[in-house]
């Protein structure tokens, strides 16, 4: 099935405004992703936390509808403290991108991780964070609370934009001391200037808690 057969069929008989309103989105956008326009990561979210779906069904027919605990021959072949974790995009590190592209893959398997409620992969393009992050790294990103994210720490963040699309970077950020409405986002790569944000302006802020780079 595809992610929008199974979206379809998660609706059930449901009108597209009674589901987007579940998920905290807009009809327009169920309808898109029910006819192949792939779901942004907030969906797959609330698919999670609203529904108790597992966001890997979604990608994987044979991965469990809903959450549950995994599968004994998953643990033989991994270990405990695997993650599997969704690939659901491709993020800028540099500019923010205009759109969440459409990812290469589905899921990549990760060690540790198991304290995080909600993680998910993007894959790296651009070149302002070289060397830390580089093009075609995944950057494994989880939900930690504002609060709990210390200041010079890498982060996504969702930055808010027209209907139906998000703008998305990685970036490290730093607390304004004197006015906590703002935050300063800032590059490894000095070629990018830091820039002060309101944080009205972000929808979502990831911490960044894994990069994996394939080394050929």
């Amino acid at each position: 099935m595809t992610i929008g057969e199974k979206i379809r069929l998660v609706r059930g008989d449901r009108t597209l405004s009674e589901f987007a309103k579940v998920l905290g989105t807009v009809h327009q956008n169920i309808q898109r992703y029910e006819t192949g326009t792939k779901p942004q990561p907030e969906f797959f979210e609330a698919a999670r936390k609203r529904l108790g779906l597992n966001v890997n069904w979604f990608f994987d027919d044979k991965a469990e509808m809903y959450e549950k605990d995994a599968p004994g021959e998953i643990i033989d072949r991994y270990g405990k403290n695997f993650r599997r974790v969704s690939e659901l995009a491709m993020a800028d590190c540099g500019l923010p991108a205009a759109q969440w592209e459409r990812s290469e893959k589905d899921f990549i398997i990760v060690d540790g991780l198991r304290h995080y409620k909600f993680v998910f992969a993007v894959k790296a393009v651009g070149d302002s964070m070289k060397p830390y992050i580089e093009k075609n790294d995944h950057v494994v990103c989880a939900e930690v609370p504002f609060e709990n994210i210390k200041d010079h720490t890498a982060v996504l963040l969702q930055w808010k934009s027209g209907p139906g699309t998000t703008e998305a970077s990685v970036k490290l950020f730093q607390r304004q001391k004197t006015n906590s409405e703002n935050i300063v986002v800032y590059s490894v790569n000095t070629k990018y200037h830091p820039e002060e944000v309101p944080l009205s302006r972000v929808h979502k802020i990831y911490k960044v808690v894994k990069i994996i780079r394939d080394v050929a």
